[in-house]
């Protein structure tokens, strides 16, 4: 019997957390409406910068908060960029965020 290959045990480190009294867009004060019913006035319809950190910053805890090491299948490319069939296996230990330089919102996330 062939032996399983044993799972990612380690826990993958996150590059770029900041402290809360660091991040500028918790400083901002809300400018959604407070009132549940006037639905037009509240994020995601109105621009408001303090909501919508704590939207992105909520989505990328949710996926990365207490996550394991894990492997991505990282196609080869050909010289026009297309993807070819052949593909190697990569374990991805470290994300780094990428932030806004003024607010300090979470914009993205690489490998």
């Amino acid at each position: 019997m062939k032996d399983k290959k044993p799972k990612h045990k380690a826990k993958l480190e996150i590059i770029g957390l900041m402290n809360d009294e660091d991040i500028l867009f918790k400083k901002i004060p809300c400018t959604c409406s407070q009132d549940p019913k006037d639905v037009l006035n509240q994020f995601p319809f109105k621009p408001c910068i303090h909501c919508h950190g704590e939207y992105q910053e909520k989505c990328f805890f949710d996926e990365f908060k207490n996550r394991e090491c894990f492997d991505v299948k990282d196609f080869d490319l050909d010289k026009n960029y297309n993807t070819l069939p052949t593909f190697k296996i990569r374990t991805i230990t470290k994300v780094t965020i990428v932030r806004d330089k003024k607010t300090h919102e979470i914009r993205a996330y690489t490998f």
